[in-house]
């Protein structure tokens, strides 16, 4: 299933140490949205779960709530409570997200799931669209 994930544009481009192939390769296909001059929010999907490990492994790649697994999870929680901490996703990944939904007149606040920010940004960027089971 295609997921969201925030990391910098250089990242999302650089050659994986283990095939020597751009980190996005791994994807099955991918659709960005600059959030900024450094940042993109990536929607990806994955063949296997191994080639998700090989595009997860970088420590600049924050991964937001899964949508299917955790799709009532407040966003907010990612970077709020510890036991999200292995998403990696920092408080100034939020701040990103909110300005980017900001640019479209939504307010992104802390009871917004991955899929009401996917219903405010869809509209804008259909590349990131995701399937709802």
């Amino acid at each position: 299933m295609k997921r969201y994930f925030i990391c910098p544009k250089s990242v999302w481009a650089e050659d994986h140490p283990v095939n020597g192939m751009p980190r996005h390769a791994w994807m099955d296909g991918s659709s960005y949205v600059e959030l900024d001059a450094d940042h993109i929010l990536v929607a990806g999907d994955f063949a296997k779960d191994q080639h998700e490990i090989h595009w997860s492994d970088h420590p600049e790649i924050a991964r937001l709530a899964h949508p299917q697994n955790e799709g009532d999870l407040p966003l907010a929680h990612l970077h709020q409570h510890p036991r999200h901490g292995h998403k990696q996703f920092k408080k100034h990944h939020w701040d990103k997200l909110a300005s980017l939904c900001a640019l479209h007149g939504h307010q992104l606040d802390a009871t917004h799931t991955v899929w009401d920010m996917h219903d405010m940004l869809t509209p804008h960027y259909p590349g990131l669209k995701l399937a709802r089971y």
